[in-house]
């Protein structure tokens, strides 16, 4: 019978015990040599249960230490440029069966086994080596708090009403806050058969979003987040962002910042956003469940006329890595599955006021079209081209350069060098979704 350094009844006691992995890698941990199949780099969750903990791998639902009722769950770091780490993608707890889900209750459902009480090994992804010479930085013993969980049956619930609803094939991580049903498969080619509906859909998992992962690794780091759900039979931000905004529409640029701009600064690119931030009663940089839920702040400016004074940008993606990208891990349908949070000022005869918000979600059929102008995009660098999908070309997203200033460049495959670019969505496709409420 194996002995253990640790009480597996004991949570204190496997955590104390986790400790020992950190600035280390598994392989210090085994005797040996063990045969890792160098395509997948191995599955290190599985290793690490196996060689570290001396458990025995199984695919059983329930928690991986059952008798402490505790999950563990390995996930990898990506080096920032700025310095420091961050989650380099989401943490994936279970893959969801269509069929079965559906005859399920959130109580009785087998994610609560993975997820109400977590512990979490985090190590610096580097992609050259093998799982088992990966360091471990850090270890956290985790349970989320009561207006988290709250929220998490909430996603549960939406996911599986949209699947009872015969629409997993329409299923986006924007439908949820904190829990996403992330795709599953090689390259989004995979379907899979769903109840209720004969169009097939692509197999999908549960997961913590990325945003939210990154909430727990830099967990008593975060002064400068401030929550604004307080309760648990409260958990609408829709409900919420409405409540504390719908009154302040109409009120001038000015007249909002003599109220709300104490020490702000009038010159700050972002000085409309934080005016709304603090009409919503925060005063710190960042609205926690924002940030946990990866929701995309944007202030639109509208023309006097109703039409949005330019397109939005994001980020300028790098051609190089970008061809490396699948559709289903790629930045930009990160981008267009994400909830959108609009603050819409509308220029008058007075300077700009307030017009409105929007929380937004992009719709099923526009996600499929920005999938078309991601893969054009991504077949022409790979052709060592770059006339790329113009604004009058597409419905809802185009590619042009991210700065006026052409001395940024991109490189293509060729070695040649073209002015960066990056994702827009168009300005009228902007008019034409904010029309619909506004």
């Amino acid at each position: 019978m194996q002995v253990l350094e640790y009480d597996p009844k004991s949570a204190t006691s496997i955590y104390e015990y986790s400790k020992k992995l950190i600035n280390k890698t598994l392989r210090d941990f085994i005797d040996g040599e063990i045969k890792i199949d160098s395509k997948n780099k191995g599955d290190l969750g599985n290793l690490v249960e196996k060689y570290f903990f001396k458990l025995a791998v199984n695919n059983k639902s329930e928690a991986d230490f059952k008798e402490a009722g505790l999950e563990l769950k390995t996930t990898g770091l990506k080096k920032l440029a700025r310095g420091g780490y961050t989650p380099k993608e989401r943490l994936v707890l279970g893959k969801i069966d269509y069929h079965k889900i559906v005859n399920e209750k959130f109580q009785d459902s087998h994610l609560l086994d993975k997820i109400n009480f977590m512990l979490l090994m985090f190590y610096i992804f580097e992609k050259d080596k093998l799982s088992i010479d990966q360091i471990f930085i850090k270890n956290i013993l985790w349970k989320m708090s009561d207006i988290d969980f709250a929220i998490m049956k909430k996603d549960w619930e939406t996911v599986v009403g949209k699947i009872r609803d015969g629409r997993a094939h329409e299923l986006s991580e924007s439908d949820t806050l904190y829990l996403g049903a992330c795709t599953k498969g090689s390259k989004g080619k995979n379907r899979t058969s769903q109840p209720f509906s004969k169009e097939s859909a692509r197999p999908r998992a549960f997961a913590f979003k990325q945003s939210y992962l990154k909430t727990i690794f830099i967990s008593g780091n975060n002064d400068e987040y401030e929550s604004v759900l307080k309760d648990t039979n409260e958990l609408d931000i829709n409900k919420y962002v409405a409540n504390k905004l719908n009154k302040f529409i109409g009120r001038s640029f000015n007249s909002l910042y003599e109220e709300f701009g104490n020490g702000l600064n009038l010159k700050a690119k972002n000085i409309r956003q934080l005016l709304v931030y603090r009409m919503l009663g925060v005063k710190k940089k960042h609205i926690e469940e924002f940030v946990k839920a990866g929701i995309i702040t944007k202030v639109v400016r509208i023309k006097k006329n109703g039409t949005p004074s330019q397109a939005i940008s994001f980020p300028a993606f790098k051609a190089l890595e970008i061809i490396n990208q699948d559709w289903e891990d790629s930045d930009f349908k990160a981008i267009v599955e994400s909830k959108f949070l609009f603050l819409i000022y509308q220029d008058g005869n007075d300077g700009d006021y307030f017009k409105g918000f929007k929380l937004w979600s992009m719709p099923y059929e526009d996600r499929l079209e920005s999938e078309r102008v991601w893969n054009d995009t991504v077949d022409k660098i790979r052709d060592n081209k770059t006339n790329f999908l113009k604004i009058s070309q597409t419905n809802v997203a185009h590619v042009r350069p991210h700065a006026t200033n052409n001395t940024y460049v991109d490189e293509l495959p060729n070695g040649k060098t073209f002015p960066k670019k990056c994702f827009w969505f168009n300005s009228g496709y902007i008019k034409k979704e904010l029309s619909k409420s506004i």
